[in-house]
C-alpha cells in the first residue's frame, strides 16, 4: 500500500481518512510485530508528504492519528510518554 501511496498519489486522495484510520489502528495494536506498525508508520508520512492539504483539514489527523504516532515514536525510542 505504501508503494502505490508514493507511486500514485492521486489515487489514493478518496480514501485518505479510511487509510489513517486503519494506519492508525495497525499503530496501535501491539499484538502485531514491530516492523508492520513500524511500515504503517511510514505509510502515514507518505500521506502527508504528498496530500500535506488533506491532512491538514482532517480532524481524525489531529484528534487521534497524532496522539498514536507519537506513542509509537515513543515505544521506538524506549521513551514513556505516560
Amino acid at each position: 500500500m505504501n508503494e502505490l501511496i508514493e507511486a500514485h498519489p492521486k489515487f489514493i486522495k478518496p480514501i485518505i481518512p479510511q487509510l489513517l484510520a486503519i494506519y492508525t489502528e495497525i499503530m496501535e495494536t501491539t499484538a502485531l510485530l514491530v516492523n508492520l506498525r513500524t511500515t504503517s508508520m511510514f505509510g502515514i508520512l507518505m500521506i502527508c508528504v504528498n496530500h500535506p492539504a488533506v491532512v491538514r483539514k482532517s480532524e481524525y489527523f489531529k484528534t487521534n492519528m497524532v496522539p498514536a504516532y507519537m506513542k509509537m515514536l515513543s515505544e521506538i525510542n524506549g521513551i514513556s510518554i505516560e
